[in-house]
C-alpha cells in the first residue's frame, strides 16, 4: 500500500509502533531530523549540492508528498562527510568524494554543452535528458559507473528513510517479539 500522500504529522503517527522499542523509536525519530535539509553543506560545494538535488528529483520525484521530501542531496553530502563508504568501489571510480564532486561538474557541463545553461536551470525535460545522456556514456569510462553509485545511493536514502518505509506500509522496524 503506498501512502506518499500522506502528511508527515500522518506518517509520524504511523510510526508509533506499540512492538517498538523505545530505543528504534529515538533512532528512527533522529534519522527524520537528521534528514532536514542542511543549512550549509559540508563537503559539496553550493553548486555541487545544487545540482546533485536537482538530478535527485530527475530519479526520484517527490512531487505526491504534500509535506515532506527525503533530501537525497542532504544525505549524499551528509554520507561524504562522515566518510562512509561501502568499503568498496570500481577500480576505474576516483576515490568517493572526488568521483561525486567530479561527476555533479560533468553534469553541469553536459547540460552546458547541450543546452547552454546550468544543469539546474534547465525544464524538467531537459535535465531529463542530461541524466539518461550520462547514464549511457561511455567516455570517460568511469562517468556511467558514477551514476550508477549515484542512484544506487539516492535509491537507497530513499527507502531507508522511515517516512518512506510509514508511507509503503513497511513494518521491518518493528523490533519486539510478544
Amino acid at each position: 500500500m503506498d501512502n506518499r500522500s500522506l502528511s508527515k504529522s500522518a506518517l509520524l503517527e504511523r510510526l508509533q509502533f506499540d512492538k517498538m522499542t523505545p530505543r528504534t523509536r529515538a533512532v528512527l525519530f533522529a534519522r527524520i531530523e537528521e534528514n532536514n535539509p542542511a543549512p550549509q553543506p559540508k563537503v559539496l560545494t553550493a553548486q555541487e549540492f545544487a545540482i546533485a538535488r536537482a538530478v535527485a528529483d530527475v530519479l526520484i520525484p517527490q512531487n505526491d508528498q504534500p509535506d515532506w521530501r527525503v533530501d537525497l542531496a542532504s544525505d549524499l553530502d551528509l554520507r561524504l562527510s562522515k566518510t562512509i563508504g561501502k568499503g568498496w568501489r570500481y577500480d576505474v571510480l576516483p576515490p568517493e568524494t572526488e568521483m561525486y564532486k567530479s561527476g555533479l561538474r560533468i553534469v553541469d557541463e553536459m547540460a552546458q554543452t547541450k543546452f547552454q545553461k546550468s544543469f539546474c536551470d534547465l525544464n524538467l525535460s531537459e535535465k531529463t535528458q542530461v541524466v539518461e545522456h550520462i547514464e549511457k556514456a561511455r567516455e570517460p569510462v568511469w562517468v556511467s559507473k558514477f551514476f550508477e553509485e549515484l542512484l544506487a545511493g539516492f535509491v537507497e536514502a530513499y527507502y531507508a528513510h522511515p517516512l518512506t518505509q510509514a508511507s509503503i506500509g513497511c513494518t521491518s522496524m518493528v523490533d519486539i517479539r510478544k
